[in-house]
């Protein structure tokens, strides 16, 4: 039986017999635009719209045009502006709600139960305004 030495110091360049590996998890593509088919914001009903807004009431309001225009390459801009109209409407619901909870908070409430609950609520809205790739993947076209 002979053994074949290994020098590890020895480099060997063969371009032919280059290996990539392969790509286990897609990066988040974030320039991708928002699916008109996915956000249906003018058919949702206002439990629904709520519910997105808590996704996007930390948006700007470029970015929400944005969303409210989606794909639509054969929306109307009457329909965009409409589906704008709507998604500011519950984001305001949203923003007015979470002001409400920190008004509530600073108010100087004594019971513990109470702060603890309504703090609670506000970082269930911010951890679900900053869960970016959950937004992504419901809302966003992909490919």
């Amino acid at each position: 039986m002979k053994i074949a030495s290994i020098s590890l110091n020895q480099k060997i360049y063969n371009p032919g017999n280059i290996q990539f590996k392969a790509c286990f998890s897609k990066p988040v593509d974030h320039s991708a635009k928002w699916s008109w088919k996915k956000l249906r914001i003018l058919e949702r009903s206002d439990k629904e719209m709520i519910d997105m807004a808590e996704f996007f009431h930390k948006k700007d309001d470029w970015e929400l045009r944005q969303i409210a225009e989606g794909n639509s390459f054969l929306v109307s801009e009457d329909k965009i502006q409409k589906a704008y109209k709507k998604l500011k409407s519950a984001i305001d619901k949203v923003l007015r709600k979470k002001s409400q909870i920190e008004e509530k908070i600073n108010n100087g409430i004594n019971d513990d139960f109470t702060i603890r609950m309504l703090k609670s609520e506000l970082d269930r809205l911010n951890d679900k305004a900053e869960n970016v790739q959950l937004i992504e993947k419901l809302y966003k076209k992909s490919f």
